[in-house]
């Protein structure tokens, strides 16, 4: 149809894994998210600001391989932190594994692989 659109407003972001109880509870402890719906394969956390993350059970994830592209990143979250640094020991002590970092960002994997960089804001 000519002319129309879409509202351009975005619901959440959702993020494949096997273990999405573990996976929720890694970003709630990381980031103090709120879990608002935990169906049977899915789980949903909301931040301070009303956005939302979910996490969708998947039989075989294949995590991503960053920064090849064997198995492409796909999608990453950015999370700004103050202490970003002291933020990315805490994703460390829960679960994340180091990928990178630069002056003003740290990119780690969470334990299902999945990319995501804290950053100053």
């Amino acid at each position: 149809m000519t002319g129309m659109t879409v509202t351009g407003r975005l619901e959440l972001v959702a993020l494949d894994a096997t273990d999405i109880a573990g996976l929720a509870s890694f970003y709630a402890e990381l980031t103090g998210w709120q879990t608002v719906r935990n169906v049977d394969g899915w789980i949903t956390l909301r931040a301070g600001d009303g956005q939302e993350v979910a996490f969708q059970q998947v039989a075989e994830h294949i995590p991503p391989q960053w920064p090849g592209q064997e198995g492409p990143q796909q999608v990453h979250l950015d999370l700004l932190a103050d202490g970003h640094e002291e933020a990315a020991q805490r994703a460390v002590a829960l679960g994340a594994t180091r990928l990178a970092h630069g002056a003003t960002w740290i990119t780690l994997a969470d334990p299902a692989g999945h990319p995501f960089d804290l950053s100053i804001p």
